[in-house]
């Protein structure tokens, strides 16, 4: 009882913004060319180290032009990658709810890029309730089994990412979504596998751990580690 109270307060709290912020941002946007165009771009909100942080990277030294901003936690261990891009934004600063609700644009790599609460406002998009930014899921991996939660009844995108063509088709075929949300376009983080104007080697490994070993027991673990290392010295 005492959770679905505090669940229920979370959820009217961010309408109350919502509906703040929509106002002030309308206002903003109709008198300030400063809060037009607006890319909003994040993770989790506390990194830049996935596609997020890859796409960018690529925007503010590519397209300097567009006004691109990124969220992320002041305390963050990656908070000086996004700083020496420029275009921080502390999470769940009054900037923050501001830039979430007048951007054109908002990409992440979590289900509702860049809300100030990623749940809360997942189960609000999927009411019909969200920001007027085109939503871009870039995705942090590539997805081989079913997820229901990203399904198109559940969740509210305009752009889905997929990194695999098997992945594309699955989605496409599977998610709900209309024809033109999937796009077999590749992972942000891909860019940086090779440096500019290095030529592909025609006999490269790509080896990619996975957040998954967390799911592994401790005392198996350190079998991996050496496997990696072995990899490392080949």
């Amino acid at each position: 009882m005492k959770y679905k109270l505090l669940r229920a307060l979370c959820y009217l709290k961010e309408l109350l913004v919502m509906l703040l912020c929509k106002l002030l941002g309308a206002v903003c946007r109709a008198f300030s060319p400063a809060y037009r165009g607006i890319w909003l771009v994040g993770e989790r909100g506390t990194d830049a180290r996935d596609n997020g942080y890859w796409f960018y990277r690529y925007l503010r030294t590519q397209h300097p032009e567009l006004r691109a901003y990124y969220v992320i936690t002041a305390d963050s261990p990656d908070a000086a990658k996004i700083t020496a891009l420029g275009g921080a934004v502390q999470r769940c600063s009054f900037r923050h709810y501001l830039l979430y609700y007048c951007a054109d644009y908002l990409v992440g790599t979590h289900v509702q890029p860049c809300a100030p609460d990623l749940i809360v406002h997942y189960h609000l998009a999927a009411k019909g309730i969200r920001a007027r930014g085109k939503q871009v899921f870039l995705q942090h991996g590539v997805i081989k089994d079913e997820m229901q939660w990203l399904h198109r009844e559940n969740l509210y995108l305009d752009l889905f990412v997929c990194g695999a063509k098997p992945e594309y088709e699955y989605i496409r075929d599977t998610y709900g979504f209309a024809p033109e949300v999937p796009r077999y376009l590749g992972l942000a983080r891909w860019d940086n596998l090779l440096q500019v104007g290095q030529a592909p080697c025609k006999k490269m490994i790509l080896f990619m751990p996975t957040g998954a070993v967390r799911t592994i027991p401790m005392e198996k673990r350190s079998g991996i580690h050496s496997s990696i290392r072995a990899v490392r010295h080949c």
